[in-house]
């Protein structure tokens, strides 16, 4: 990274060096101005545009997403968590049904609900 950003102090001033960057960089390309517009006028909401930015990335990158665990029929296996004898639940949305998203790593679990992670411990 660039010297840029040692001073900088939180992620929207990241985001916005970054965003100038790619406005001086492509200013052939789809402006932010028109992405705005399209944020602003309910085309598109922010988190599906990063999404989809992280998606183009990703595929650019040749960066593959883990595969989940699945069911025998290919659906992803859901499940409730007992901790202590107690149903464990979510701790930013209450939900308490988790899948395990990276079949690497079977000690990784994610809430069904808002996507949290969590990673399991040895007792």
């Amino acid at each position: 990274m660039s010297d840029k950003f040692d001073i900088l102090d939180s992620v929207d001033d990241v985001v916005d060096v970054l965003l100038l960057e790619h406005r001086e960089q492509h200013r052939n390309g789809l402006q932010l101005g028109v992405i705005q517009e399209y944020v602003e006028d309910g085309a598109i909401t922010v988190d599906e545009m990063v999404r989809r930015f992280e998606a183009r990335l990703k595929s650019k990158l040749g960066i593959k997403d883990p595969n989940p665990v699945r069911l025998p029929d290919g659906k992803i296996e859901c499940f409730t968590l007992v901790e202590d004898g107690e149903r464990f639940c979510c701790g930013v949305c209450g939900c308490n049904v988790f899948c395990k998203p990276n079949d690497q790593n079977l000690d990784l679990y994610q809430c069904n609900s808002c996507k949290s992670k969590y990673q399991g411990r040895d007792e």
